[in-house]
Parts: C-alpha cells; sequence; structure tokens
C-alpha cells in the first residue's frame, strides 16, 4: 500500500519542525550570538505590488507583512509559511526577496528539483521584468548545468561574492557557494527536503545568520506543539486566489464503456484548446523504474492507438534530463503536444494555466493527500476543470474500499482535511 510513503511525510514534517527547534539554537551558537540583517526598505516591494497583474489575497497580505515584518527585526526570522496548493506561497516568498534585494542584502531561493528551480526563476523575473530598469535586481539561476561547466561556475560563484547577483535560485547546489556578498534571506521550499545537516553547510561561511523562510504544502496541523517551541513562527495561506476553480473531482470505476467516455471528454478538451495530463502511478516498490515504464507504456499505447486524433502526446518522467523536460513542459505549454503523459513528478510546480484535464490512472496507488497535490495542476487559469480518478474495476478485490476511498476527493477541497481523512481512513 502506499501507506508508507504518506506516514513518512509526517514523520519528516515532525523531524523538519524538530530541526528548526534545533536550528534556531545552532544558528545563535555558530554565529555566536551576531545580529542578523536588518532588512528594512520596502520600495522594492510596493513597486512589483503595484505592477502585479492580480491583487493579493487578503490571506497573502497578511501572511506577506507577517514575514516583512520579521525581517526588519535584528533577531533572524525562524518562519514557516504553509498552504494548499496553488494558494500562491511562492509570490509572497518573492516579495520577500524583493525586499531583501531592496535593502542591499541577497536572497537566495533553494528548490528542491532543478524543475521547481526553474519556475521560480520565471516567477522572479516575470516581476523583475515590470520593474523600472534602476531597480531591477539582478536574478541568477544556479542549476547543475551550469554547476557542470567549470567556467560558467566560477563566473557565478565571483558574481555572488562581490554581490552583482541580488537574488539567486537554486537546488542544493547553493549549498556549495564558497563565499556571499551579503546574504540576508534564504527561502526554502518544501523544507521537509531540506535537513539540518545542509542547513549547517550553508551557514558555515556567513558572518551573520540569515532570515529563513520556509514554506510547505504539506499541512502541518496546528496542534502540533513543535511549532510553539524553538521559535519556529507559522504563517498560513487558506484563501485560493480568484480565478482557481475548485477542480471538479469525479471517481470513475474501471471498465470499457466508462474509459471510453472519460477519453471522449479529453477530446472535447481538446478541440476547444484545452490541455491534459495523464498521471500514471509508480506500479511498485521499485518506484523510480516502474514509474518510468508505465508512463512510457500508456505514452506508446496512446500514441498508436490514435484516439486524440491530430492531438500530439508528450512523455515526461523522473528519469530524463533537465533539458530534456525543459522541452517537453514547452512544447506542453506552445500546444504542440497537448496531451502530457507522466509519472508522478508533475506533483510539484508546473504551471500550466491551460491545463483543465487531468486522468490519473491506478487512482487507489496514491494517498489521498498526494491526489490532491497532483490535482493542484489543473484549475490554474480560467478554464473550467476536471481531474477523472480511475478506480479498479467493480470485480477486483478490495475494489469497494479503494473506490469509497477516493470518494473524499469528490467532496472535499481542503487539504487539510483530507490529510486527516487519509490518516483515519487507515
Amino acid at each position: 500500500s502506499m501507506s508508507s510513503s504518506d506516514d513518512l511525510s509526517q514523520q519528516q514534517l515532525l523531524s523538519a519542525a524538530a530541526a528548526a527547534a534545533a536550528y534556531t539554537t545552532g544558528q545563535q551558537q555558530q554565529h555566536g550570538g551576531a545580529a542578523a540583517y536588518q532588512i528594512s526598505n520596502m520600495d522594492l516591494v510596493s513597486t512589483a505590488k503595484a505592477v502585479l497583474p492580480y491583487d493579493l489575497t487578503s490571506d497573502q497580505e497578511i501572511a506577506l507583512s507577517e514575514v516583512l515584518a520579521d525581517l526588519d527585526r535584528p533577531q533572524a526570522m525562524l518562519r514557516l509559511l504553509q498552504g494548499d496548493v496553488g494558494c500562491g506561497k511562492t509570490v509572497v516568498a518573492a516579495l520577500a526577496c524583493l525586499a531583501a534585494a531592496g535593502s542591499g542584502c541577497q536572497a537566495l531561493m533553494l528548490a528542491p528539483t532543478e524543475l521547481l528551480a526553474s519556475q521560480h526563476l520565471a516567477t522572479l523575473q516575470r516581476i523583475a521584468e515590470e520593474l523600472p530598469l534602476n531597480k531591477r535586481p539582478r536574478v541568477e539561476l544556479l542549476s547543475r548545468i551550469v554547476t557542470s561547466r567549470a567556467k560558467e561556475k566560477e563566473a557565478v560563484y565571483g558574481a555572488i561574492a562581490e554581490g552583482r547577483v541580488d537574488i539567486l535560485v537554486s537546488t542544493q547546489a547553493a549549498l556549495f557557494v564558497p563565499k556571499w556578498g551579503k546574504l540576508g534571506l534564504v527561502v526554502v521550499d518544501e523544507q521537509h527536503k531540506f535537513g539540518v545537516k545542509q542547513r549547517e553547510k550553508l551557514l558555515q561561511n556567513l558572518p551573520a545568520p540569515p532570515h529563513m523562510l520556509l514554506m510547505t504544502a504539506t499541512p502541518i496541523p496546528r496542534t502540533l506543539a513543535l511549532v510553539t517551541y524553538g521559535g519556529l513562527v507559522l504563517s498560513t495561506i487558506v484563501q485560493m486566489p480568484p480565478g482557481r476553480s475548485k477542480v471538479a473531482t469525479k471517481v470513475v470505476v474501471e471498465s470499457k464503456q466508462a474509459r471510453h467516455e472519460v477519453y471522449s471528454a479529453i477530446h472535447d478538451e481538446l478541440v476547444s484548446g484545452g490541455r491534459v495530463y495523464i498521471v500514471c502511478p509508480l506500479v511498485s516498490e521499485n518506484e523510480d523504474l516502474e514509474g518510468v515504464r508505465a508512463a512510457t507504456e500508456e505514452y506508446e499505447r496512446l500514441q498508436a492507438s490514435g484516439l486524440f486524433g491530430d492531438f500530439k502526446c508528450g512523455l515526461l518522467h523522473g528519469k530524463m534530463k533537465g533539458e530534456d523536460k525543459a522541452a517537453v513542459l514547452k512544447a506542453f505549454s506552445a500546444g504542440e503536444t497537448p496531451v502530457l503523459i507522466a509519472s508522478t513528478v508533475v506533483e510539484v510546480g508546473i504551471d500550466e494555466p491551460e491545463a483543465s484535464i487531468m486522468l490519473v490512472e491506478n487512482a487507489d496507488r496514491f494517498g489521498l493527500a498526494q491526489l490532491h497535490q497532483l490535482r493542484g495542476r489543473v484549475g490554474r487559469g480560467s478554464r473550467a476543470s476536471r481531474c477523472f480518478l480511475m478506480a479498479p474495476p467493480d470485480d477486483w478485490e478490495g475494489s469497494e474500499r479503494a473506490t469509497e476511498r477516493l470518494r473524499v476527493l469528490e467532496k472535499s477541497h481542503n487539504g487539510l482535511h483530507i490529510a486527516e481523512a487519509d490518516l483515519k481512513i487507515r
């Protein structure tokens, strides 16, 4: 069953909260109680907010003002920003980075994967391009490609040391940056993938402790006492930005007829200009290879079947090289391959506003919280969006229980509620 991996995420959260508590004391000791840089010039933030193509929700405004108030103190911030997939945490983090840049500090945005790092870079660049030239922060990406080429790496390291980079977006590669100009803020996306060791590595080269903003979409029940000790404070975003429609979710019990209906719904959506994700889960414990195989087989089957007429399919899985993934996403975005068949790599961070249908194969193999994360990939634009969850056929042993569990997602769209239901059902 999938429960082991879901329980693990609860474990990860507890250990991350404990690590955060240890981190505060560690941070003070490491820097001999040194004060953090005070980040107090908010001009860039207000300029950026004025040029954003949308207004922040009131939850985003509250979270942002909590973060900015912390940055303006001499003690290093340690704040956890929690909110469901798609609630707009990244924008709050991006604005915090602008506060740092506008106050003469550097900001680092750490992402768990190359794919997410490139998306954060795009978000920051979109905002930066709207700012007046003389205020525009210099944003750089430190990726595996850059660090694998000695000359490029040295150039970026040099720019960081001399303060010619204002905001750096990176995966764990940033931990190896030898010298910073004046690093004042570190944002960690999906903080449970970033442990104590990594944190120590990052801090050992710094004269002053940076402010830390940790982000997570995995809900942490408020009752978790760990949040109240160890100096970790919590900001929560509950509201969804307007234009985020709830994703109408339907559990489909496997049969020839039912599958035919789903495929024809997909075809209609494609005709009207939509984009579609088809997610194939990992089939066994040997997850990486199995996921690759499941997605690849489905891709070959659908390409050969001609089910979607002239609409082409793309394939995305965890074993692909970074640049190949980027090319596949580009073709999907441009509508050249409006159907994307993927292993679970779409869980995190693909932002394609035209994507309006998701079909999840063998949905019973996923935890509910994971399915909720997945369906957050559609309904990001103005199109009405749907998610079809394929459940095992009626004559399959245990099918009734599996279907009943999945039906929670038809009724509920609240991540916290779903995470709790997931724990109860087991």
